[in-house]
């Protein structure tokens, strides 16, 4: 039996909206990284999920009205395309370098490790600078 306090409760509590994208990024030598993200409940396998689901139910879902974050990126030209999609609604844009990708889209959404499927990949060279 429901007691009346659980009804009310349940009743009174936010609604929150179902969103669920699956967010890609990819740069101009074909890396992609893509991973799934779920707002409301959170969840998917997006790396900072409740960051990006906080600035994306702010926005209404709409990635294009996430405010920018304040950073520096450097002025190198190696091109990504940011992909979002997701219950009828499709986000794409190129941008100059994944810096530039990650701030101007708020610094969660686009904040994606761009190794071939998330694995990370040092050279013989970069891996005796690191156990020196």
């Amino acid at each position: 039996m429901v007691t009346m306090f659980a009804l009310v409760t349940a009743l009174l509590a936010p609604v929150q909206p179902q969103l669920s994208y699956t967010v890609s990024l990819t740069d101009d030598t074909g890396k992609k990284a893509t991973v799934t993200l779920e707002c409301g409940p959170v969840g998917g396998t997006h790396p900072k999920k409740k960051k990006a689901c906080r600035q994306l139910l702010k926005a209404g879902g709409r990635i294009e009205e996430i405010p920018p974050r304040d950073g520096v990126c450097t002025m190198e030209y190696a091109p990504v395309i940011a992909h979002a999609e997701g219950g009828g609604y499709r986000f794409e844009k190129e941008y100059s370098n994944r810096c530039n990708a990650n701030l101007s889209t708020g610094g969660y959404l686009f904040d994606l490790d761009l190794t071939f499927e998330g694995v990370q990949t040092l050279s013989p060279g970069a891996l005796r600078s690191v156990v020196r």
